[in-house]
């Protein structure tokens, strides 16, 4: 299960916003709108919002579903529902007590041009170190063949607090960024010497560095490629490349080249590297990242859950049909709008968020943890039933861009943002197709059919469920788990050994 209990919550507060719009008349979507926030903003319990992407969210869905022309139109059994979330980037205080930097990243640049960067970021499936490589890239101007990227433990790398919470992306990407621009400093100093130059004048793209004023050097302008060709070429032709010693500086090597041919408005990135290392002796960068002191919160208890640098928003419609005589729910099509700041990985990110849905999926319809007597009773995995791509409907992501200024060239979360709302937007879609409101996960034919009985008040109406209303359940859970309702503990089965009084041992007995 992923959100660490936003995602109950979640579940129940769009439940509830759908039955007050019920109640008052009012469409779903104009009861959210109503509601909506506006940035840069501190909502009532000290969170920071600087970015807002909701109301697009909310517009995008309900435009590419038809909400307007189809919802409450559809024939009986057919229904749509719609619902929202948000999720943090990161939380905004470390789980480790200390002040120490979120995330640390450090970059060094060899001679040929080649970048290593290293991080403590784990790399677990999520894209992390593409991510990093971008960013990087994207500062010194360079391709992506160049950069290594090294994700380690810290026999190598800095510190990073851990892959969770949404926060790699944000977090070690403004480390990382800050890094580039570290080392990007050192390599503009250099070049602006070299070409006679403000440091504020160099700029830096496409493996190229030049002066602003002249043109942009073209694929073949600069001799030094064909210098760099010749150290890739089979031994016989090496000797030209690094020639013999004078002094500190070899014969036919860029230096010897920049040294006779005297200033220009232009030079290759390796050229410029080796610049930066011959005047500083090695060419590295550091970069940290922290939230900032006014985005950790308010100083009330509980105030230190919660608060992010900066929030992603979604917003999703499902398209739901169910067989009132199987109980059977079929999700047909799920429309999904994500606020992921600036989508650094378009692809990246439209792949994130069509998982988080059909994460939701498995929770809303399938996944359920059967306990009883404080026992787990599922015997493994395969009885678990996650759902696979059989199961899983057109999902239709959309990828909404608000910029926040806090992240990484404008990025926010763009993982488990998504997975909240799907649960609730099915649980809505079934009470537009068939009028029942679902209060616990997952929505099993089982469930559904009790609901639908109680609600026609037919006899022997919740035998399937063991006389539980999945409507209004007063159990924690009703398949028979620890009941801790109305302050009551733990309770056992009769026949549990556990709770049978103590035989006395008579003394002599062995």
């Amino acid at each position: 299960m992923r959100g660490h209990g936003t995602v109950n919550v979640r579940f129940a507060f769009e439940s509830q916003l759908d039955e007050i719009a019920a109640h008052l008349g009012i469409d779903p979507a104009v009861i959210r709108r109503r509601n909506l926030l506006k940035p840069p903003t501190v909502t009532v319990n000290n969170l920071r919002v600087q970015s807002y992407g909701l109301p697009e969210c909310i517009e995008k869905v309900v435009e590419r579903s038809g909400w307007m022309q189809r919802k409450g139109k559809l024939p009986r059994g057919r229904g749509l529902g719609l619902a929202c979330s948000h999720y943090v980037s990161g939380a905004a205080n470390s789980i480790i007590r200390s002040d120490m930097p979120h995330s640390t990243v450090n970059i060094k640049i060899d001679r040929d041009g080649g970048a290593v960067i290293y991080t403590g970021a784990s790399e677990i499936g999520q894209g992390s170190d593409t991510m990093v490589a971008q960013i990087v890239a994207e500062v010194l101007g360079i391709g992506l063949g160049r950069i290594k990227v090294v994700a380690a433990d810290t026999d190598l790398t800095p510190i990073d607090i851990g892959s969770y919470s949404s926060r790699v992306t944000f977090m070690n990407g403004n480390a990382s960024l800050r890094a580039a621009e570290d080392v990007k400093k050192k390599i503009v100093a250099a070049a602006a010497r070299k070409m006679n130059c403000a440091a504020e004048d160099v700029i830096m793209r496409n493996d190229k560095v030049w002066k602003r004023g002249a043109s942009e050097p073209g694929a073949h302008d600069v001799a030094a490629e064909n210098i760099l060709e010749k150290a890739d070429a089979p031994r016989g032709s090496v000797q030209e490349v690094s020639g013999r010693v004078e002094g500190q500086i070899l014969r036919g090597s860029l230096q010897q080249k920049r040294k006779e041919e005297g200033p220009k408005d232009h030079m290759s990135f390796e050229e410029a590297v080796v610049s930066a290392i011959d005047f500083s002796g090695a060419l590295s960068g550091t970069g940290s990242y922290a939230p900032p002191k006014e985005a950790r919160g308010g100083s009330f208890k509980g105030a230190g859950v919660g608060p992010s640098p900066a929030y992603s928003y979604a917003a999703q419609v499902a398209d739901v049909s169910v067989d009132e005589d199987t109980g059977m729910v079929t999700v047909h099509k799920v429309w999904a709008a994500h606020d992921c700041g600036r989508a650094l990985n378009p692809v990246s990110v439209e792949g994130q968020v069509i998982g988080s849905v059909w994460m939701g999926l498995g929770q809303a319809l399938e996944e359920e943890m059967v306990w009883k007597d404080g026992l787990l009773m599922n015997p493994g995995l395969l009885e678990y039933r996650s759902p696979s791509a059989v199961e899983s409907p057109e999902v239709e992501a959309i990828i909404v861009e608000s910029v926040d200024p806090e992240g990484p060239f404008g990025a926010k979360e763009a993982s488990e943002g998504s997975l909240a709302a799907t649960i609730p937007a099915i649980a809505n879609a079934i009470y537009d197709a068939v009028g029942i409101r679902l209060r616990e996960a997952p929505f099993t034919p089982e469930r559904v059919l009790a609901a639908l009985r109680t609600k026609k008040s037919a006899p022997k109406a919740l035998e399937i469920t063991r006389g539980a209303d999945p409507a209004a359940p007063k159990t924690f859970r009703e398949h028979g788990g620890s009941l801790w309702f109305k302050g009551k503990g733990p309770q056992r089965h009769v026949d549990d050994p556990a709770r049978r009084a103590p035989t006395q041992i008579e003394a002599g007995e062995d």
